[in-house]
């Protein structure tokens, strides 16, 4: 047993499957995704989805499972799982190291890990909540905005927390203002 191998409180196990009653147990993570802004999305909606089920903490490999991504999906990816209540830097054929893409990456990876850093009171509040009451850490907006209906469509960006929002950027040469723009129809 993990328990018995590392000692009381030293070990967590990610989860990738389960069925009713799971939600009880630590860490779930969305599973082998790919290395694109496509999979990126879908990852987001699938930890929404899991949110939305009850489970209070998700995870994803940063940078997407297969394949390895460009620099670019890496850099947003990062920014986006580094605001995740846990953050994982794996990959099937490829390391997840931000030295592996470039300098830029590394000065992603350690600004976005230094803002986790940050609001680590914060994320351990969120995360006690979750254990108490069963919301998640990573809401989806419906659960802050329950009587908004203009919150109901949105499944690319949510809530760390009661108070954070988060909009990750998912699509190739994007800014989160020409994101918004493009997807709110404004010039």
């Amino acid at each position: 047993m993990l328990r018995d191998e590392r000692g009381d409180g030293e070990a967590v196990l990610f989860a990738r499957s389960a069925t009713a009653g799971g939600q009880q147990f630590p860490v779930h993570w969305g599973g082998d995704n790919t290395s694109t802004y496509v999979s990126m999305a879908e990852t987001l909606r699938g930890g929404l989805s899991l949110a939305a089920s009850g489970f209070g903490y998700w995870s994803h490999d940063i940078g997407g499972f297969e394949g390895t991504p460009d620099p670019e999906v890496f850099k947003r990816w990062v920014a986006f799982g580094l605001l995740s209540s846990h953050s994982r830097l794996h990959g099937s054929d490829s390391y997840r190291v931000p030295w592996a893409f470039d300098d830029e990456a590394v000065a992603i990876t350690r600004r976005f890990a230094q803002l986790k850093n940050s609001l680590m009171p914060y994320l351990l509040t969120a995360g006690a909540d979750a254990a108490a009451t069963g919301v998640s850490v990573a809401r989806p907006m419906l659960f802050e905005f329950p009587y908004d209906a203009g919150v109901t469509y949105l499944d690319r960006q949510y809530m760390l927390g009661e108070d954070l929002l988060v909009a990750p950027v998912m699509s190739a040469g994007a800014t989160s203002m020409s994101t918004c723009r493009r997807a709110c129809g404004h010039r």
